[in-house]
């Protein structure tokens, strides 16, 4: 019984862990130059990834986890109109960017959707 336990939780994890993963490859896959203008390649897609992803955190019951990554993807969001519109600095964006990747990294698993399942 407690090998199934064991491995429950595992599988929980190990899908939170790829979800989480994924969002901040997408944030990383972003890359971006500063010229007259910014330049920006990869980013085309990146929110409406992090919004899938989000709602796969959220379905799982990892609500904490998945409102926080639908505010860093609101968030994102911003920054690059922002960038693009010219109304940021190269540094203020360069710093958001490491913000996003460090507010990726620090999403937790609901204890609650590892020990019981899905939407809870």
């Amino acid at each position: 019984m407690t090998g199934l336990l064991s491995s429950w939780l595992v599988t929980k994890f190990a899908r939170f862990s790829s979800i989480r993963g994924e969002a901040l490859r997408t944030i990383k896959r972003i890359d971006y130059i500063w010229d007259l203008r910014p330049k920006f390649s990869n980013h085309e897609n990146a929110t409406s990834e992090l919004f899938i992803l989000a709602n796969d955190l959220l379905y799982l019951g990892h609500k904490p986890a998945g409102d926080k990554l639908l505010a860093i993807n609101q968030d994102l969001a911003q920054a690059l109109s922002d960038a693009q519109a010219g109304t940021i600095e190269y540094d203020a964006f360069d710093q958001r960017y490491g913000e996003f990747q460090s507010r990726v990294r620090q999403l937790l698993p609901s204890p609650k959707a590892l020990f019981w399942g899905f939407k809870i």
